[in-house]
């Protein structure tokens, strides 16, 4: 994954218990999404789903082995490939999202434990 250093990705902090990964896109609803998960040590992770009516796309965590996203894990980034169609190989553009009414080209993830807040 190729990802501009001039482009700011939106942090977005999930909870390390929840069974899915849920992503606010603006993408619109009821679309197949293909993306891309890049973690901190550059392994890639790919795959599709389709949006919700309100643009948000989920990622089952059972695809991944156990444990792979927890709060010691560090930042992933997360881009959109294509939407609609497979991407061309090989993908080297993000597909920008709209998020709270400002565009990103990628999401920074990161994860903690609910539990221990508060």
């Amino acid at each position: 994954m190729k990802q501009s250093l001039c482009t700011e990705c939106y942090q977005l902090t999930l909870d390390q218990c929840e069974d899915v990964i849920l992503i606010p896109t603006g993408l619109g609803d009821t679309v197949t999404v293909y993306w891309e998960i890049e973690d901190k040590f550059g392994n890639c992770y790919i795959g599709d789903t389709d949006t919700d009516a309100d643009g948000f796309l989920s990622i089952d965590k059972s695809q991944f082995v156990s444990g792979v996203f927890n709060r010691y894990s560090g930042k992933y980034t997360f881009i959109v490939t294509s939407v609609g169609a497979p991407p061309p190989n090989p993908v080297c553009t993000p597909i920008d999202m709209t998020i709270c009414e400002e565009t990103y080209g990628c999401v920074s993830l990161s994860f903690t434990d609910e539990t221990l807040i508060g």
